[in-house]
């Protein structure tokens, strides 16, 4: 682990995730009605064996899929119990929000609101709160401002990416906690100041690009 310096950012680990991304668009523009959860999820398995029978054969692309389904899969399950979890809370977040429709006293979905909603979902990631929780409840309460549609992604986006890496009780840092034995603490302290330099960053992103 010491000795470990990161995976290269490189064609050949980003080709395959970039065929995904063109067929999602793709057939969302052609087939509207159809919702981007169902074609990423079925271009996941779709892409995986077209790529895996280019490079060696269709049999041994559904054998490869059918042994990762059966023996590394189930080694996820922290990691796939923590997405459901956050699904099912999400869920019953937003209807709850739907009902009651709180609001913020504030006019509009301004640059200097957009860096404090930032902070605070930031620390909610930290805390320990899943981003798809928190997105969701925040545009829920967001949603009668109006908010510009690319400020708003923007938060969100990076919300999820730094609160990935900042949150201890992330996915990737809970998969990261079980495959090297890592503790929360250590990923904590380990990524405090790379979440703290990313929010300085946007931060300064935001109100210079959206003043």
């Amino acid at each position: 682990l010491e000795s470990f310096e990161g995976f290269p950012v490189n064609f050949g680990a980003l080709w395959v995730p970039s065929i995904m991304v063109v067929c999602v668009l793709a057939l969302h523009h052609v087939l509207p009605a159809v919702s981007v959860l169902v074609l990423v999820s079925a271009l996941s398995i779709g892409v995986t064996t077209a790529v895996l029978t280019w490079r060696r054969s269709l049999s041994q692309a559904l054998s490869t899929i059918r042994n990762f389904s059966s023996e590394r899969l189930p080694d996820m399950y922290g990691e796939l119990a923590l997405f459901f979890s956050a699904g099912i809370m999400a869920t019953g977040l937003a209807a709850l929000i739907s009902q009651t429709s709180p609001t913020l006293d504030i006019g509009a979905f301004t640059p200097e609101v957009a860096v404090a909603v930032l902070a605070v979902l930031l620390v909610l990631a930290i805390a320990g709160v899943h981003a798809l929780v928190s997105i969701v409840t925040a545009s829920a309460i967001l949603l009668p401002l109006d908010p510009e549609p690319a400020l708003l992604a923007f938060v969100f986006l990076v919300t999820w990416s730094v609160g990935a890496t900042g949150g201890p009780m992330s996915g990737l840092n809970l998969a990261m906690q079980s495959r090297y034995r890592i503790s929360a603490q250590e990923c904590f302290s380990w990524n405090i100041g790379y979440s703290l330099a990313m929010f300085g960053a946007a931060s300064v992103i935001i109100l210079a690009f959206f003043s």
